[in-house]
């Protein structure tokens, strides 16, 4: 580590970490200890048909005391985007994201979603 450089150097990147190089101090992406990308792994893990941790919640009407099977097995083509963030921009790991984009690739448009899908045409390099 450089003697001006307070910041550890990641292991495989010389010159210290990407992240604190593009984005100093906490960005939206990694708010909540990378709440969005624990998000992204509990859904991935879910619908390659594993078990998955479930806390009954609700309010005065209804209470749902069970995860939905409803769609359950069916991917959004918005992994590409997760993965290329915080496995190839990042050097982070996420299995389950990992996986569910490679099985995806190539993302084509989204449908009836909120985003615009062509992950791999946008964030891939």
């Amino acid at each position: 580590m450089a003697a001006t450089n307070s910041t550890p150097e990641h292991p495989r990147r010389p010159g210290g970490d990407l992240r604190d190089r593009l984005a100093p101090g906490p960005g939206p992406l990694r708010a909540a200890d990378s709440r969005l990308l624990s998000g992204f792994e509990y859904t991935a893990s879910y619908n390659l048909g594993n078990t998955v941790d479930y806390t009954p919640w609700g309010g005065c009407k209804v209470t749902y005391n069970t995860i939905s099977s409803d769609y359950r097995g069916e991917f959004r083509p918005i992994y590409e985007m997760v993965y290329n963030h915080y496995v190839k921009r990042l050097g982070g790991w996420a299995g389950y994201t990992t996986q569910v984009a490679a099985e995806l690739r190539p993302e084509g448009a989204a449908f009836q979603c909120d985003h615009p899908g062509f992950g791999t045409l946008l964030y891939s390099r």
